[in-house]
């Protein structure tokens, strides 16, 4: 993830989406959004749900995210990059604090998704994303 090419945009895209089930699990967005651009509509819509679960007491389990294939390209060298991935999302559950289920998918799916990446100052933070359930 530290070199400034596709590997570590592919790299940055794969991390970020190991953060998504942690910000879903525990309501802590932080590391979430130290890695997404202030504009980034996605990021900020995992950010909102995760946030708004566990103002209810609640918590979602599940939802890990496994990069099946990925592939990328520079669109601006050193700056700007798009990174398409197939990625695997396991079944999930919404538990609240008695750890009822609430809402549940334990169907695993598969969505492909494109990211549009920047590198800032040596710094990945996903711009946005585009995802289709396939």
């Amino acid at each position: 993830m530290d070199a400034v090419t596709v590997d570590g945009a592919i790299a940055a895209v794969s991390y970020f989406l190991d953060m998504v089930p942690d910000a879903l699990s525990t309501g802590d967005v932080s590391q979430l959004m130290a890695l997404s651009d202030p504009e980034c509509i996605f990021c900020k819509s995992i950010a909102d749900d995760a946030e708004k679960m566990h103002a209810k007491g609640e918590r979602q389990e599940g939802t890990s995210m496994r990069v099946l294939s990925a592939a990328g390209s520079e669109i601006n060298p050193g700056y700007w990059f798009s990174v398409d991935a197939r990625v695997e999302q396991q079944g999930w559950q919404i538990l609240d604090a008695g750890d009822n289920v609430v809402e549940s998918d334990p169907a695993t799916k598969t969505y492909a998704m494109n990211f549009a990446v920047i590198n800032q100052g040596g710094r990945w933070l996903v711009r946005e994303s585009q995802n289709t359930r396939e």
